[in-house]
């Protein structure tokens, strides 16, 4: 998922997440393990290109309806930093 910010510091965000039903989200480990990765990795940078183009990457956990309000605030804990 892409978000721009238009009005802040004209940052795009790329959002690795994915929706997963509770039955799937423990046989998928290595799934978790490499969005939980990203977030590290990338958690304090912004990637600069062309001088006019700043990235900020961020890895979420899994997304399902049973851990939607958890979901929602890490989102915009990343988002409004």
């Amino acid at each position: 998922m892409f978000l721009i910010d238009k009005i802040g510091k004209g940052i795009t965000y790329q959002l690795f997440l994915e929706p997963k039903g509770p039955q799937l989200t423990g046989s998928e480990k290595w799934k978790a393990d490499f969005l939980e990765e990203i977030k590290e990795k990338f958690k304090d940078k912004i990637l600069e290109f062309f001088k006019s183009k700043k990235y900020k990457i961020i890895g979420l956990p899994f997304y399902n309806q049973e851990t939607e309000n958890e979901f929602k605030e890490k989102l915009f804990t990343v988002v409004k930093r």
